[in-house]
């Protein structure tokens, strides 16, 4: 194991737990920085991964890399490295991990969770264009199949927890929200008008933002945005750098594909307004309040997002931005409407920031996760 003479607990732990994801990142926000640094405030963490990225293992965690293409190698050496951390609980992080951890519960009596953060069946029904209810059908009996085995399911919206309850009881939400700072971070100077952070693809807006940045300028309005983000598979830079040309406003777009997520928050804080405006014809993105969006908030920026319930529910009830239509001619006027009226910017500004503060936080989620882990060990 990469980096075990490295692992080595400062506390006493009571379980060992082993995480394994076959396609988030080492450093994933909530595999990692929530769910593992929570847990090992009192147990003993492994993550297992399969990424090109390598992540040193620290005193607490425990990174176990497995870079294969090969899925049944991946089952059979995360089964082996399972048993060798002596594990007493499994946390399975996509419906694939799910196989891995029914096999180990039936062959090596250790028990498995599941934490389900994403509309799997929905985003696999969406690779395709025919023959998609029966895929997401085919895919969610699969996926139900499997996580009903598990000693409990923890979901991200009460939208899933509906939805999986039906299949396994022990379901509860744990919200994927921001971890609050213990510093406040430093007010910057503005530099972007607008900022996107996300996967950069047509169904999440991309076109969408590029449009507004070109009414704008067609009106008189010089609009600069930033773009944060990996494009996703499907959509091209060279594509994307046409379209701006094509607009007329290089100028005004600046687009950095990858950086480290710490850096990310000056990002936001150097920019007046967050963007989360994704095609709702994208029938899963209607159902999901985007981490982004939370992130913007934390930065006191205020938010420009789609008025689909669960998001409007956010930014509505705490006052921190304007929800709209997919259109172009909304978010023009949003944008127009925050940054022509300083009292109002402000009010939304700040009150975005406090709702993260007082309410929207991962440390109030982070009871409910120990809570649930202990009791899927100790019964």
């Amino acid at each position: 194991m990469k980096g075990n003479k490295i692992f080595n607990p400062t506390i006493k732990c009571m379980a060992n737990i082993s995480i394994i994801t076959n396609s988030h990142q080492p450093d994933d926000s909530r595999v990692y920085h929530k769910i593992a640094l929570s847990l090992t405030k009192s147990h003993s963490v492994q993550i297992i991964y399969s990424h090109k990225n390598i992540k040193q293992s620290t005193e607490n965690v425990l990174y176990t890399n497995i870079n294969t293409s090969s899925k049944a190698s991946f089952l059979k050496k995360s089964l082996k490295h399972i048993v060798d951390f002596n594990t007493d609980l499994i946390i399975c992080v996509e419906p694939f991990t799910l196989v891995i951890g029914n096999i180990a519960q039936k062959h090596y009596k250790i028990p498995f969770v599941y934490d389900c953060h994403e509309f799997f069946a929905e985003a696999f029904e969406d690779r395709f264009k025919y023959g998609k209810l029966f895929l997401k059908t085919l895919y969610s009996f699969l996926e139900r199949s499997l996580y009903k085995k598990a000693k409990g399911v923890i979901t991200v919206n009460n939208i899933l927890v509906e939805q999986m309850k039906k299949y396994n009881k022990n379901t509860i939400c744990c919200a994927n929200y921001p971890i609050l700072d213990e510093i406040e971070s430093n007010i910057r100077e503005k530099e972007y008008d607008l900022i996107y952070i996300g996967g950069i693809s047509e169904n999440r807006g991309l076109t969408q933002m590029l449009k507004i940045v070109k009414e704008a300028k067609e009106k008189n309005r010089l609009l600069t945005l930033i773009i944060i983000g990996t494009f996703l598979q499907g959509n091209s830079r060279e594509e994307v750098d046409k379209v701006i040309e094509k607009y007329n406003i290089s100028n005004q777009i600046t687009i950095i594909n990858h950086i480290p997520s710490n850096e990310i928050p000056s990002f936001i804080q150097k920019s007046r307004i967050g963007l989360s405006l994704l095609d709702p014809n994208t029938k899963r993105y209607q159902n999901a309040l985007p981490l982004k969006l939370l992130e913007y908030m934390k930065e006191g920026v205020p938010v420009i997002a789609n008025n689909f319930p669960i998001v409007r529910n956010v930014v509505d009830n705490y006052k921190s931005g304007i929800c709209i239509e997919y259109s172009v001619n909304e978010g023009l006027d949003a944008i127009n409407k925050l940054l022509n009226n300083t009292e109002l910017y402000n009010t939304y500004a700040q009150n975005a920031k406090q709702a993260i503060k007082h309410d929207l936080n991962w440390q109030t989620e982070e009871a409910k996760l120990l809570a649930f882990i202990d009791k899927a060990i100790n019964e």
